[in-house]
């Protein structure tokens, strides 16, 4: 492939990762919801998690049963929801409007639609982050992890979403 043919590839690419997070904003507003309904649908004494999972660059390494990676490309996402409706709900969302480049942003976004009072400065970027806390009453509540990490092996990074009953 000529030089040529791929710069006009990438501005394509660009060109269209750009129209897409654009158009896309009123649309992602149901991100939030769908995450407090899946933290809020988690029981005492149960535990839920989902794992949005992104390649920028390389693809996976690792495949995930039939859908695995096809080998290099420029991205790749998947969501592992276990069955679990509301956790497919959030995974859906995710897996249309989730930054695949940015995948700080997904983790920033979790936590400021649970913990709506906080805040993170404009052009602020995460690399990795482990967030715990409750949402609830001290009788009654969830305990929720976010965490962003590298994940070496399966050549992603990996946002994990963990909701624990009390």
């Amino acid at each position: 492939m000529s030089s040529c043919t791929l710069f006009r590839w990438h501005a394509a690419l660009l060109f269209l990762l750009v129209f897409t997070q654009s158009s896309s904003a009123a649309t992602k507003d149901t991100f939030c919801p769908r995450l407090k309904a899946f933290v809020a649908s988690v029981k005492p004494n149960e535990k839920r998690e989902l794992e949005f999972q992104t390649s920028w660059g390389t693809g996976f390494k690792v495949p995930l049963e039939a859908k695995g990676s096809t080998g290099p490309s420029l991205l790749e996402k998947r969501c592992v929801h276990n069955g679990y409706a509301p956790a497919k709900a959030v995974c859906d969302n995710l897996m249309h409007f989730g930054s695949v480049e940015f995948p700080g942003s997904n983790a920033m976004e979790a936590i400021m639609c649970l913990s709506p009072k906080t805040q993170f400065a404009g052009r602020f970027q995460i690399q990795r982050i482990d967030a715990e806390f409750d949402r609830g009453t001290a009788n009654r509540g969830v305990s929720i992890t976010v965490r962003l990490e590298e994940d070496k092996a399966l050549g992603a990074t990996v946002l994990r979403v963990t909701a624990d009953g009390y």
